[in-house]
């Protein structure tokens, strides 16, 4: 699905395994046109028993370009360590 700039979508997780799981899963693009995802939780107020939904933006889906690349595994270390 295409995500409009300023703009996303959500639709029920089908994979949710658990509690902690999203009830919705989803992308939002921000106004430089990165991919985030969207994760959203419907709740029940405690105080007025009125419905709504608790929504996060996670991580990038694409990495952005400008950022460097994480460094390469280290090697060469001393195997006499004993643990």
């Amino acid at each position: 699905m295409e995500v409009r700039v300023n703009s996303g979508f959500l639709m029920k997780n089908t994979k949710k395994e658990s509690e902690t799981h999203p009830d919705y899963t989803g992308t939002w693009a921000d106004d430089d046109g990165t991919e985030y995802y969207l994760n959203a939780w419907l709740n029940t107020s405690s105080k007025s028993g009125s419905k709504y939904f608790k929504i996060t933006r996670g991580k990038a889906k694409v990495p952005r370009q400008d950022v460097a690349p994480a460094p390469a595994a280290v090697t060469g270390l001393d195997d006499d360590i004993p643990f």
